[in-house]
């Protein structure tokens, strides 16, 4: 078991235990002898030995943990397991969910959340699960990311605790990337559990089990404030492409000036990327699929762009405009990887400052 009081991560695995013990050492000390011992088995040991000082009344208590291989021997001072803090156990029915579903869901929205902790609500991803969908939202305050899933037709169906009412709770960004890390390819399904009362939230799968505190404070309603806005232009674009010349530009992006200009021309059926810096300029065309009477200006932040490009799992864009002071939303098209999910995803962004069209 590993803590830091806001992420809890359990882990088991077989082993021959000859005498059952605990206690508690530094992780990153355990971890990196651990990691450089060579492939084969390793014996543990703790010990525990009382004394008593001789100018001190009381008696003193020392913990070591003791780590043999084939090649060495080491020993690491810890302290008592009784000093470790207490694992809280989530009192929750499980709600099965496909791996592929939760993972292509948080993959789409993740990059949009705030690193800032002043937006503390802001900094994880909200996650709103009913016995038909699954919808992750991530925002900062100048892009939102939602993608919605079915968890209909693929493998179980949610457990009763979903089928009258909707769950909605705020994950720390920080826990998700831990829970991305950890969670392999080659789960099926992982085990959601939460505890409304407690705002306590866990997953389990196979032997691990990852806990954490949900964020407090009331997420921001962004499909209110997206359905102000309408889009009657669509521009599609080949992701690859799209991702490609926005790299190459990114090279003059400096901390000042972070924009880059879009040109949509439907006379040409092209979109002229360009960028222009005191040290340096680019300029790059690639091929676009749009009206032909359609001429529209528009700047975004280059970093969001190419974000919000690489975090949509299709081989194509489809950009959804109206005007140079309006956002724009992105949406997948064509080849999806995983095309039996049933997934609808959408990324906004918005402009940084009007042009003239």
């Amino acid at each position: 078991t590993v803590t830091d009081l806001a992420l809890t991560i359990q882990a088991s695995f077989e082993a021959q235990v000859l005498l059952k013990g605990e206690i508690t050492v530094p992780v990153e000390m355990l971890f990196e002898i651990v990691k450089h011992c060579p492939n084969g088995n390793i014996t543990l040991s703790s010990q525990t030995q009382i004394i008593q000082l001789i100018d001190e009344e009381k008696q003193t208590k020392i913990c070591s943990l003791s780590l043999s291989d084939a090649d060495g021997k080491y020993e690491i001072r810890g302290i008592s397991a009784e000093d470790f803090p207490p694992s809280s156990i989530i009192d929750a029915a499980p709600i099965p969910l496909p791996t592929t579903v939760f993972k292509d869901g948080l993959k789409g929205v993740i990059y949009a959340i705030s690193t800032d902790e002043n937006k503390y609500i802001l900094t994880g991803v909200h996650i709103q699960l009913t016995q038909e969908k699954l919808k992750f939202i991530g925002t900062d305050g100048h892009r939102v990311a939602t993608t919605e899933l079915s968890t209909q037709g693929i493998g179980r169906k949610p457990r009763k605790q979903v089928e009258s009412e909707e769950i909605q709770f705020t994950i720390p960004g920080r826990v998700l990337k831990e829970l991305a890390r950890n969670l392999d390819d080659s789960v099926e399904f992982i085990n959601l559990l939460y505890d409304a009362q407690s705002n306590r939230l866990g997953f389990a799968w196979q032997d691990i089990i990852l806990t954490c505190q949900c964020l407090e404070g009331t997420y921001p309603d962004c499909e209110q404030l997206l359905a102000r806005f309408s889009f009657d232009r669509e521009v599609i674009l080949e992701k690859a492409f799209l991702v490609k010349a926005l790299e190459r530009l990114a090279v003059l992006t400096d901390k000042k000036e972070k924009g880059i200009y879009l040109q949509f021309d439907g006379s040409l059926q092209q979109l002229r990327l360009s960028i222009e810096r005191e040290f340096g300029k680019g300029d790059q065309v690639i091929a676009a699929h749009l009206p032909s009477e359609m001429s529209l200006n528009i700047q975004f932040n280059l970093k969001y762009l190419v974000e919000a490009a690489k975090a949509i799992p299709s081989s194509a864009i489809k950009m959804h405009l109206q005007q140079s002071d309006h956002p724009a939303m992105l949406v997948p098209y064509g080849d999806r990887p995983n095309p039996e999910l049933q997934m609808e995803m959408r990324q906004f962004l918005l402009p940084l400052y009007t042009l003239n069209t």
